[in-house]
């Protein structure tokens, strides 16, 4: 059976994917709204994709995640610590968050 590099990139999405699955479960966050983008981010970071990486954080975001300190020390985004780009999504989570009145 030969195995071309189209289904080596399978293979390799496939195994992404079950490791933001582990990774989901064990997260403890089921059921939020980001927590996918933030797993998936988790392991395009430890596959050394950082710009992938980078844009599953910016889901997780907008979807409400909101711990810098939870970025800046979860060891499986420790590749991306000094990226430009790693920083403003912190510094932007630093940021005051408008209120909502009703």
């Amino acid at each position: 059976m030969q195995v071309t590099a189209r289904s080596r990139s399978r293979l390799g999405k496939a195994s992404l994917f079950r490791d933001v699955i582990e990774k989901g479960d064990a997260s403890g966050e089921q059921g939020k709204p980001w927590t996918a983008w933030y797993a998936f981010a988790c392991v395009a970071a430890s596959a050394k994709r950082p710009e992938d990486a980078l844009q599953y954080l910016g889901e997780a975001i907008k979807l409400g995640y909101k711990d810098a300190d939870g970025l800046t020390s979860d060891d499986d985004l420790k590749n991306l610590r000094q990226n430009p780009h790693f920083e403003e999504l912190v510094d932007e989570l630093k940021q005051p968050q408008p209120t909502q009145t009703q």
